[in-house]
């Protein structure tokens, strides 16, 4: 558990989300989790892990709140970055973040969905 995000479900368009529990001011780093890097050509089943994150040349399946960080291409309120020398990847707030604010990040891919903003 931790003090400052939740997951909460949104709906069925949009899943689950991250919401913050407390005011997140700019800077902040609000999760650091760790990381399982995966070999080259594994194959995921969609269902029991639904978002692998890139991770050095690669894939890794992450652990915490942070991996229902929903995307948004126009008010992502969030960065992330890998930590190869402790296998962990850090988010933090990039504007501040109030409290029941969804947390999002701009996923900077090209999407397999449809994007949702709100």
């Amino acid at each position: 558990m931790n003090e400052l995000h939740e997951v909460r479900y949104i709906s069925p368009a949009k899943g689950r989300g991250m919401f913050a529990l407390k005011d997140i001011p700019k800077g902040k780093v609000f999760e650091v989790v760790p990381v399982v890097p995966l070999k080259k050509g594994t194959v995921l089943v969609p269902e029991l892990w639904p978002l692998p994150f890139e991770w050095k040349d690669t894939y890794c399946l992450i652990f915490g709140n942070f991996q229902f960080a929903n995307h948004s291409a126009t008010h992502p309120n969030c960065k992330w970055a890998q930590q190869h020398d402790t296998m962990t990847i850090r988010a933090w707030a990039t504007r501040d973040i109030k409290a029941g604010d969804e947390i999002v990040y701009d996923y900077e891919c090209e999407l397999w969905f449809e994007a949702v903003e709100d």
